[in-house]
């Protein structure tokens, strides 16, 4: 499988749940900010660029929110 871009996999796995399940896709989503491979930001815009921004969005904010 190619992969285009981490952001664009992240979307991919928050539309399709069925091919790797949600709990992983919100374990890549938090490795993918811990180690900064990507920015919040950048996800969220190619995650409405690609029809997941409803779904990832409370996913990212709750990571990037410090109490």
């Amino acid at each position: 499988v190619k992969m285009y871009s981490i952001e664009k996999s992240l979307a991919d796995a928050f539309r399709n749940p069925k091919l790797v399940g949600l709990s992983v896709a919100i374990e890549s989503l938090r490795n993918t900010i811990e180690e900064q491979l990507a920015t919040p930001l950048d996800i969220l815009k190619t995650a409405r660029k690609f029809g997941a921004l409803k779904r990832m969005k409370p996913y990212v904010e709750a990571l990037t929110t410090y109490a």
